[in-house]
């Protein structure tokens, strides 16, 4: 599983940006190496060079525009650009960076398309890789073993928007990564520790992963800070472990609102500040495309609009769920591990923290479902959480196993033309209410035929009593 992830993380790595976003992360990272600065007024990314017959160029042909323009998303701060994507994230990019010039790489600007690929590969590329990964030792840390085992990472890998994600530079991906290793140090996580790793080295790195989600995506900060306290509350039940855990988030948390700080004058979402999205067309160059009505941030619905919007972003033509299929499994999954399943409640508690409260925020404070990219790219981190809900119902309800099969199934074909089309793509998956419609009515056939399994498994059910809990109540003693 993982070397089909590895295959399609390099084969699939771009060599330009291909939107405002990638080339706003682009042009910061260039910036800090080459001119020391945030600023990124002279990047290549912002001020495109002319063409030069046989030289690359810093952005896609298609559409035409980003050549001429160059990236706009960017912030007019004291009379200079900044990149508007959390700094943390591009500082450590500007890591890799150099790293790359001293291993004889050449500059962006003399190579845009070796110096994209570099930054595609090790970051986009290898969070997927690492997502994967970590999805696939939790299915074992959760007891999947066989085909189903199997099946559940292939899901994860395969049949949802992750891969696609994995072609640019993008912080989303890289805090899918983060999550799938927040998930697996939380399930393993035990009320009292066997080794001095388990009762000090894992709640540090809990929140260590905890405090790294902070500083790449402060609309789900609340959420992943909420969600991991609230589970290691539940679990540990003692002060020492649970002060650890916020001990290892502090030094991410203070580098994000320090670097935010030194950026934008603020503490809150440099982005989320309206003037500095005003700025005015110059040499012939578009001005801001952004008003506050358009740019997240601040209350942006009415009751009744913003049930409908967050609604949208589930369930409509750009759909979070409907675009990651084997995710249909989570709503009822949840509500049945909740009623039936008590050790797994603080799991169940995690995901909702972390995906309820993220899509909450995004859906009062935005109007645009994330721009033009595929599906609700704010979402891609939910797949870590959700895909433990997912485990733990093939775990101990294994009527559904068909189920996530049929979905994955389904889910993969839509999957291959996600990747296919790229993530800043414009049009929705070709056919795409057809796949919806082809996977709904299977699956409606699926649990029909499966009917039966439910007092299979309610034996099953009872007989797991008798196993030894660890972490979650996830797995039996070994």
């Amino acid at each position: 599983m993982v070397v089909v992830a590895v295959v399609l993380a390099v084969v699939g790595a771009g060599d330009h940006a291909g939107a405002w976003n990638d080339g706003s992360r682009l042009a910061a990272v260039e910036s800090l190496v080459d001119r020391g600065t945030f600023a990124i007024d002279d990047s290549i990314y912002v001020r495109v060079p002319p063409t030069v017959d046989g030289m690359p160029r810093p952005y896609a042909d298609t559409p035409p525009a980003l050549n001429i323009t160059g990236t706009l998303d960017k912030l007019l701060i004291d009379g200079r650009f900044y990149s508007d994507k959390t700094p943390v994230l591009s500082v450590l990019m500007a890591g890799l960076y150099r790293v790359w010039l001293a291993a004889g790489g050449p500059h962006a600007a003399e190579r845009p398309d070796l110096f994209c690929w570099f930054l595609t590969l090790a970051t986009s590329g290898l969070a997927y890789v690492l997502a994967v990964a970590c999805v696939v030792r939790l299915g074992r840390v959760l007891g999947l073993t066989g085909g189903i085992g199997a099946a559940f990472p292939a899901a994860f890998a395969f049949a949802t928007f992750a891969a696609v994600y994995s072609r640019v530079v993008n912080s989303h991906v890289v805090l899918l990564a983060v999550a799938a290793g927040l998930c697996l140090a939380l399930a393993r996580a035990t009320r009292d520790g066997v080794t001095e790793w388990d009762r000090w080295g894992r709640p540090v790195v809990i929140g260590l992963l905890a405090g790294f989600a902070y500083a790449i995506d402060f609309g789900l900060a609340p959420g992943f800070v909420l969600g991991t306290l609230g589970y290691c509350i539940a679990t540990y039940r003692r002060t020492l472990p649970v002060a650890l855990v916020v001990l290892g988030m502090l030094p991410w948390v203070v580098a994000h609102h320090a670097l935010n700080y030194a950026v934008g004058g603020t503490f809150v979402p440099a982005n989320a500040v309206p003037q500095y999205l005003q700025w005015p067309s110059v040499n012939g160059l578009p001005g801001s495309p952004f008003t506050e009505g358009i740019m997240t941030g601040g209350l942006k619905h009415s009751p009744a609009g913003f049930v409908l919007y967050a609604a949208d972003m589930l369930f409509g033509k750009k759909g979070f769920f409907l675009h990651n299929l084997p995710l249909l499994l989570v709503p009822g999954g949840a509500c049945l591990l909740w009623l039936r399943r008590k050790p797994d409640r603080a799991a169940v508690g995690f995901a909702l923290a972390v995906c309820g409260l993220g899509w909450l925020a995004y859906a009062a404070n935005s109007t645009n479902l994330s721009g033009q990219c595929c599906s609700v790219r704010w979402f891609v981190p939910f797949l870590a959480p959700e895909f433990w809900i997912v485990g733990l119902v093939l775990r101990h309800f294994p009527r559904y196993r068909p189920d996530l099969l049929w979905l994955t199934l389904c889910g993969t074909g839509e999957g291959i033309l996600m990747f296919w089309a790229g993530p800043w793509t414009p049009w929705m998956v070709p056919g795409y209410w057809g796949w919806v419609a082809v996977a709904l009515v299977g699956w409606g056939v699926v649990r029909y035929r499966n009917r039966e399994r439910k007092t299979c498994e309610t034996a099953d059910e009872e007989s797991a009593h008798g196993m030894t809990q660890v972490g979650a109540g996830s797995h039996p003693a070994p």
